[in-house]
């Protein structure tokens, strides 16, 4: 049997003085009952909206009227009351057929004070829009990240995507859609219209239609409407318009108890839209509402909301409601005040929730505004393109947060006078569900409610630049006591690199009764649910791993080789200091190697150290080469991009920069000038590379000084064996890391060495064994003894074919000297082959020519000092000699120089180191205190 509106008994009373209205009314609702009953096409999973919605509309509303207030008010002012709250929602029961009908034949119906635009443009608009919804947006209305389309013209076509599209954009126009069924009619399944209120005149429908509009729009819009349309604000055709207009509103507002829907319904729905499942779960959170209060005109409001998302929903409804109730007193008092006493009973909202600090004692979860503070769209847009979606950044974040925590903690343990011991755990764990999950534990300092709110939820905000940071861990200058990595308050959102969703559960080592937070959110998470729980001192982090990354992650594992000289690290290999200490633990079925985590000791003496302004210091070394192969550390955090030292003239590092030593940077203010992403500098440079190429040079000049003892008549291949020489040169004949012999010791190849002794021709001996006899040992300067390759072509044109010597300045070649054997000669300069330049070949002149040598000259050279009686000995041992003879220099304006002031300082002109190691410490006995360097052997 039909159910039949109840009406208020006074409403049903005063309907009585004039039956003509209340034949209306009945027949009205009668014809419209059945629809607003009926099938809910485009919102099936909203709550309530039935015949039983506008009963309970209809009390609320009798019970907001005073007496007084009612005495006043016309049987006219209840038939519109009645009727503009069975047509206020009544654009949502609109059916497919009847949608098709009003954006077809009855598109162009609009009222034109309020609607700019037809039907057709107004879903065209809506369709657009749609288009451009964030994902956020699209998991709350359709449950998925779905791509919008163009709904089908058949209805047996539809999908739920579709239905809720529609139900989306009848939500929004429901209000218009009130204001034009009052006055053209309800669009019916048929194509038909079926009229409302027949009966009454247009003007009246299109009051009851205004009063419906207006419970979706700022009630002072209405007014000069109602001026121009119907001359008459306060009270036209004897309508208290205004006054009805504000029932409706706080009406519709109030009806928010449990019975729109009932946990009957809920508990067997499955809701497929999160903004249903928010509707109906906010409507259960009221639990009774009464005003048996001490202050009359209150209403109060007893809730028990489950969820941090429920409280902050109801608060936000409760404040407006308030609001709605103070603007709708002041309308009542501008419209009404001077003539009749038209007011409402209830005056203000109260809950059990209104005091947050005893609530939040009640329940286990924090009443706050918890979220990813930041726009989701633009974190997966940074985030993204920031780490080139490679999840071994995200495991590199976590663990640097891992690792200024474990610092922290350290810090006031040593302050307080308590044992800790510092441990990170990286794990892959496979729950019992088959899922797997990347787990990063640390026994660090934990985190609180104020800085996991303010500072790890949200994206740019760093905890070390807050007030509290700043009190415990930096001094009166304001420079930080501690060593500490994260700087830019992005880098937690790199875990979303790994997963769709992280849980993390945290306590921080001063929190009472051992209470800490845990929570789980996607970067989408519209309101993050932290509850208080006991938990251990320090934080995790779990994230369940994406099946591509759980294969990226394991092959790195089992296949390390392919990744061995890779500029990233393998991904649980970013920390490289001992402490604290890094466990990993991995899945038994992954092929790997126990001890995985190569470190290197901050304290070791291999490493040399400087201390430019702004660091606490900066350690450097070549002998960790084995097991970093990477040239850049902050904080015993990898940089994966090198640092350039290119531009300088000695050592000369090459483009490659596979020659530059591994630089360790402990930064505690963070003045590193890394990128957003931490993976190199800002621009590649170093801010105190001088300091570290002095100390490099000066560590060169250390190993010079310390040779063994050298005896000349024995010398082969005498180089000064160092990393930091580079094998790139344009020209490759003379090396830096040669060593130039003579009589009374040796020095460096480097321009000021060769000022300083006058040097204008440098000899060079390509042998495999001791030649140094067919030199005059005694009129010898400038001689270097070399074990190399010379067989190619290209070998020898390097070494004979040249202009230019270039060390750490270019010199030109004015002159040659060239020995070589026969055969050699006969091969690269005669036949019909071309092997070297004809030019070059033409400017060659043969000086000597015996059985198994020759002797050639370029640009008529000095006389020579060799001993040419001795080549005929020695032939079959020698390669090649070439006298160069040198003039001028030259240096790359581009080119940065410290070297040359670096051996001034250390040598002034006395650059001729002994041959004797006890002759070198009589030499340069402050040199050898400033160095560091032990007199003895």
């Amino acid at each position: 049997m039909q159910k039949i509106v109840e009406l208020p008994a006074r409403f049903s009373e005063k309907l009585e003085k004039d039956h003509q209205l209340k034949g209306v009314v009945e027949i009205t609702i009668a014809q419209f009952e059945p629809i607003i009953n009926g099938y809910f096409e485009f919102f099936e999973e909203y709550t309530k909206h039935d015949i039983s919605h506008v009963e309970n509309v209809l009390k609320t509303v009798d019970n907001l009227i005073p007496n007084e207030a009612f005495e006043i008010l016309s049987a006219c002012d209840i038939a519109v009351i009645i009727l503009s709250s069975l047509i206020h929602d009544m654009g949502m029961h609109i059916t497919f057929e009847g949608l098709k009908t009003k954006l077809g034949k009855l598109r162009e119906q609009k009222i034109n004070e309020f609607d700019e635009f037809n039907w057709d443009q107004e879903w065209d608009q809506f369709f657009e829009e749609a288009r451009r919804w964030s994902g956020k947006k699209l998991i709350s209305i359709f449950g998925s990240e779905i791509a919008i389309k163009q709904p089908p013209e058949e209805k047996n076509l539809l999908t739920g995507y579709d239905k809720k599209l529609f139900g989306e954009f009848l939500r929004r126009k429901h209000p218009r859609l009130a204001h034009e069924i009052a006055i053209y009619g309800f669009p019916a399944v048929d194509g038909s219209i079926i009229p409302f209120a027949i009966g009454l005149d247009n003007d009246i429908r299109d009051i009851i239609g205004l009063i419906g509009r207006s419970h979706g729009m700022n009630i002072r819009e209405m007014f000069s409407y109602l001026k121009d349309k119907h001359s008459d604000i306060r009270q036209p055709y004897n309508i208290r318009v205004v006054y009805l207009m504000v029932l409706l509103r706080i009406a519709d507002y109030l009806h928010i108890t449990s019975d729109r829907a009932p946990n009957e319904i809920v508990q067997i729905r499955n809701f497929s839209s999160p903004l249903s499942r928010k509707e109906w779960d906010l409507h259960n959170t009221i639990k009774n509402t009464h005003m048996k209060h001490e202050d009359p005109e209150t209403l109060f409001i007893q809730a028990k909301p489950e969820t941090s998302l429920m409280f902050l929903k109801l608060e936000s409804l409760l404040k407006d409601i308030q609001k709605e109730l103070d603007i709708s007193w002041a309308v009542l008092g501008e419209i009404y005040g001077r003539y009749d006493e038209l007011n409402i009973l209830l005056r203000r909202v109260r809950s059990n929730i209104d005091e947050k600090k005893d609530f939040a004692k009640k329940v286990t979860y924090l009443p706050e505004a918890i979220t990813f503070n930041s726009d989701p769209n633009i974190l997966k847009l940074l985030v993204g393109p920031l780490y080139g979606n490679n999840p071994t950044y995200a495991v590199r974040e976590l663990l640097q947060n891992a690792v200024d925590a474990c610092r922290e903690r350290t810090y006031i343990s040593e302050l307080r006078g308590l044992t800790y011991e510092a441990i990170i755990e990286i794990r892959i764990e496979v729950d019992n569900n088959g899922e797997t999950f990347l787990v990063i534990t640390d026994n660090g300092i934990g985190m609180s409610k104020e800085t996991l709110i303010n500072y790890f939820l949200k994206a740019g905000a760093s905890f070390r630049r807050s007030d509290n940071w700043i009190k415990k861990f930096t001094d009166e200058q304001g420079r930080s006591r501690i060593q500490r990595s994260g700087r830019f308050g992005i880098g937690i959102f790199a875990a979303f690199l790994v997963g769709n969703e992280m849980r993390v559960v945290t306590r921080n080592m001063d929190s009472l009764d051992e209470e800490g937070y845990t929570f789980s959110a996607t970067i989408d998470t519209e309101q993050i649910e932290v509850c208080r729980e006991r938990n251990e001192v320090g934080t995790s982090i779990s994230i369940k791993i994406r099946q591509d990354v759980l294969d990226e992650l394991r092959k790195q594992v089992e296949v390390e080789s392919l990744y061995h000289y890779e500029d990233v690290p393998l991904w649980f290999n970013w920390y490289k200091f001992e402490q604290p200490e890094i466990k990993l633990q991995l899945p038994e079925t992954w092929n790997y190697q126990e001890n995985r985590i190569k470190t290197v000791a901050k304290e070791s003496s291999k490493w040399q150290t400087i201390y430019p302004d702004g660091y606490k210091e900066v350690k450097w070394s070549y002998d960790f080469r084995k097991d970093i192969s990477n040239k850049l550390m902050c904080n015993g955090i990898i940089i994966p991009e090198s640092y350039s030292l290119s531009q300088y003239t000695f050592p000369a590092f090459g483009p490659s920069q596979s020659n530059i030593p591994l630089v360790s940077v402990i930064d505690y203010d963070s003045r590193l000038p890394l990128k957003l992403n931490r993976n190199g500098l800002q621009d590649n440079w170093l801010p105190f590379e001088d300091q570290l190429v002095v100390c490099i040079c000066e560590d060169i000049v250390s190993k010079a000084l310390t040779l063994p003892d050298i005896e000349v008549s024995n010398l082969y291949n005498f180089k000064l064996s160092y990393p930091a020489f580079s094998n790139y040169y344009y020209y490759g004949n003379i090396y830096l890391n040669d060593l130039l012999i003579f009589k009374d010791g040796y020095c460096l190849c480097h321009s000021y060495n060769i000022k300083q002794t006058g040097l204008n021709k440098i000899t060079k001996i390509w042998s495999n064994k001791v030649c140094t006899d067919i030199i005059s040992t005694t009129d010898s300067e400038g001689l270097i003894i070399a074990h190399e390759n010379v067989n190619s072509i290209d070998d020898f044109k390097n070494k004979i074919d040249v202009q230019f010597i270039e060390l750490d300045r270019k010199y030109r070649v004015e002159s040659m000297r060239i020995v070589m054997p026969k055969e050699r000669y006969s091969y690269l300069f005669s036949g019909t082959v071309e092997r070297l330049r004809p030019p070059y070949k033409r400017s060659i002149e043969m000086e000597l020519e015996e059985e198994k040598w020759v002797s050639l000259t370029y640009q008529k050279p000095s006389v020579s000092n060799m001993y040419y009686d001795n080549i005929d000995k020695r032939i079959d041992d020698i390669t090649l000699i070439v006298e160069y003879y040198i003039t001028g220099e030259y240096k790359d304006p581009e080119q940065k120089d410290v070297s040359t002031q670096v051996f001034s300082e250390l040598f002034n002109k006395n650059v001729i180191i002994p041959f004797r190691f006890v002759d070198r410490v009589k030499q340069y006995p402050d040199l050898f205190e400033k160095l560091r360097l032990s007199k003895v052997r």
